[in-house]
């Protein structure tokens, strides 16, 4: 907007023949655009300072919860985050967010649900029990709004995966996917649409996969106080148990001691 009123203020003083005021219009003018640059230059720095010192926290709280990663897909058109990694032999999820310094590591077992939004609309739908493709559920009398409603669009304002999980601490992960207005025929959505689809199509079948799987118990009988309290904290590294009911079952087993 100043750069406009600039531009008019300069029309202006060429029109009243005043040579000096035009010149002191466009010297402010290309300050204001070496200020702008500058301004710009440092914001990209200091998001890329940020960026690196996340990478560095994310990837040695991996390393110490033993995340071994089998998989991994970007969630974002930009290569750098969110994104999402799967650790198939300890069975968990991790979802990483560079930008607001953020990892979110789930245990396959507590996925209950992944749906895709586009433009508050519910498009894909997946998880135990449920299956909604190509349409929403909206309203309270249920009604269906198929894929023709989402078609006829021309323009996807925002994209999102959403994650929900049986932790009450952390029960909601949304993930965006994009978030300016995108014009439905263009390569950026298409290419977006095919990464949400697919990661929709990994937790899904993570989430069918796991609820058949009946739960292992987490001590024996057999083992002494100390090594079930070592095997305790072994699971709760690996994100299986919370903190508190590690704490919960440890105070149990030292009483046994």
């Amino acid at each position: 907007m100043i750069y406009v009123l600039l531009l008019l203020l300069l029309i202006w003083g060429l029109y009243t023949m005043n040579p000096a005021f035009a010149v002191a219009v466009v010297i402010i003018f290309v300050v204001g655009i070496i200020v702008s640059v500058q301004d710009s230059a440092k914001k990209d720095e200091e998001i890329k300072i940020k960026v690196d010192a996340s990478r560095k926290r994310v990837a040695k709280e991996l390393d110490q919860a033993n995340f071994n990663s089998s998989k991994e897909i970007y969630l974002t058109l930009d290569s750098i985050s969110p994104k999402m990694k799967i650790d198939t032999k300890s069975k968990r999820v991790a979802v990483l967010d560079y930008y607001k310094d953020k990892l979110d590591i789930i245990p396959f077992q507590n996925l209950i649900e992944c749906q895709v939004i586009e433009d508050n609309e519910t498009v894909l739908s997946g998880g135990v029990g449920r299956a909604v493709v190509g349409g929403v559920i909206a309203g309270g009398a249920g009604a269906i709004v198929g894929a023709a409603t989402r078609k006829s669009k021309s323009v996807t304002n925002n994209m999102s995966l959403k994650i929900i999980t049986s932790d009450i601490n952390n029960s909601l992960i949304v993930i965006p996917i994009l978030e300016t207005a995108t014009k439905r025929d263009s390569e950026k959505y298409k290419k977006a649409w095919s990464t949400a689809q697919n990661a929709h199509a990994i937790i899904v079948s993570i989430i069918k996969t796991s609820s058949s799987v009946q739960p292992v118990k987490i001590s024996a009988p057999t083992e002494s106080p100390l090594a079930q309290i070592e095997n305790l904290a072994k699971l709760k590294e690996q994100g299986i148990l919370t903190e508190e009911e590690f704490t919960e079952k440890k105070a149990e087993l030292l009483k046994k001691v």
